[in-house]
């Protein structure tokens, strides 16, 4: 979270629980969050303070649509 440059953020809707980071061009690492239960803030959000645990969920190209990823 704190490398500017990864601009890691939280998705919504249905990845509500994953974090996104940049990679190389279009390419996205997709983390999710793997803590029972999830820690959150009054908000809703998740709270990366709390997070000790993720998973490697996917690496996309998020210019693509769903289903011409590969």
């Amino acid at each position: 979270m704190s490398l500017p440059q990864a601009r890691c953020h939280q998705l919504t809707r249905d990845l509500d629980e994953c974090f996104s980071l940049d990679l190389d061009g279009p390419y996205r690492l997709i983390l999710k969050v793997v803590e029972d239960p999830i820690p959150r803030r009054r908000d809703g959000g998740i709270d990366p303070k709390l997070v000790r645990r993720v998973q490697i969920f996917d690496i996309v190209d998020t210019h693509q649509e769903p289903q011409e990823r590969k």
